[in-house]
């Protein structure tokens, strides 16, 4: 599933710039492998592909995330489906999880005893009803909050379509993470916190790109305004840095 780059790139200097910045991207995924797990991701929308013990949380019709549905998980086949968590179950995402490059970067960063967090698609759809996606509020996906007896040290994101600024790709505080939790409980972050933390920018990635980022980065994801969808696959091994999720008004598969 990997390109012949990825199984033999050396690790070092990327990951000192990763250190450094909160981000390294590597372009990694095969056409077959990006092929292979678009497929699957649709299929678990359209409600074609087991989807045992997972969770599904659907769009905000409005694009608000005070307006997102709880409690609901789902709710029949839709290619509006903002989040598909518990993936890792899934024989085509496990298998790119377990890829030698993302084994080498966890182990690099955490050592040999590696834990998994979370596995999640993220996707964002292009519609005329919908806002493009939710626009999430800057946050760190740790602290309090997650009940974790530690946080997660790297996030790895797969890009499974094109994930420009114009497709609602995520935002981070380059650096940001060194300053570690913003608040205890974790979560959203207030606008005045990431602004003293330095300048944002934007982690736009190319289709079969993989982005690491340190756990506790703050992100901003925005929302998808390009005209087809997006998606990536996301894991969360071993604290994450500061970010938000635009929305955008096309659609986008989420990357692992």
């Amino acid at each position: 599933m990997l390109t012949d780059h990825a199984r033999t790139v050396e690790l070092a200097e990327p990951l000192a710039a990763w250190a450094a910045q909160a981000g390294r991207a590597w372009a990694c995924a095969t056409a077959a492998a990006r092929a292979a797990l678009i497929e699957r991701v649709d299929g678990l929308m359209d409600g074609t592909a087991p989807r045992d013990g997972m969770f599904f949380q659907h769009d905000a019709p409005t694009g608000a995330y005070d307006d997102l549905p709880v409690r609901r998980g789902w709710i029949g086949p839709s290619r509006a489906y903002r989040k598909i968590e518990g993936v890792e179950r899934d024989p085509v995402v496990r298998a790119w999880l377990d890829n030698p490059l993302f084994a080498r970067i966890a182990r690099a960063l955490i050592g040999d005893e590696v834990a998994l967090c979370r596995a999640v698609i993220w996707t964002k759809a292009a519609s005329a009803t919908t806002a493009g996606g939710t626009e999430l509020p800057w946050h760190q996906d740790g602290g309090n909050f997650w009940g974790l007896t530690a946080q997660p040290t790297v996030t790895l994101w797969t890009a499974l379509d094109d994930a420009p600024v114009a497709s609602g790709c995520v935002e981070l505080v380059p650096g940001s993470h060194r300053g570690g939790l913003a608040t205890p409980a974790g979560g959203t972050i207030p606008d005045a916190l990431v602004d003293a933390r330095g300048g944002r920018g934007a982690g736009g990635r190319g289709r079969g790109a993989a982005l690491a980022q340190p756990g506790l980065a703050p992100l901003a994801p925005q929302p998808h305004r390009a005209a087809a969808p997006g998606a990536v696959v996301r894991a969360d091994a071993g604290v994450d840095p500061l970010h938000p999720h635009p929305p955008g008004a096309a659609a986008v598969r989420a990357a692992l």
